[in-house]
């Protein structure tokens, strides 16, 4: 979805992805090719919904760190 946006847009620097990635029951390679696909683009900020899963959230906080976050219920974030 980010590089379809990208080409659609034109845009070529998207600074942040949000939402549920849906890898809760995905393969580890998925996992690791949907990560590295997003920092390969040069996405700066992750944030998971609950459908992402734990082992791809562990794997987005491996890669992104500080620049992983959680999302919850009434989260604020600053851009």
């Amino acid at each position: 979805m980010t590089k379809k946006a990208i080409k659609i847009s034109g845009i070529n620097q998207v600074y942040a992805v949000i939402g549920g990635f849906h890898l809760i029951d995905a393969k580890y390679e998925r996992i690791q090719y949907t990560v590295s696909a997003l920092k390969e683009i040069g996405i700066k900020k992750v944030y998971t919904g609950h459908c992402t899963g734990l082992r791809a959230e562990k794997a987005f906080a491996d890669v992104f760190r500080k620049d992983f976050e959680k999302l919850h219920s009434g989260k604020i974030m600053f851009f």
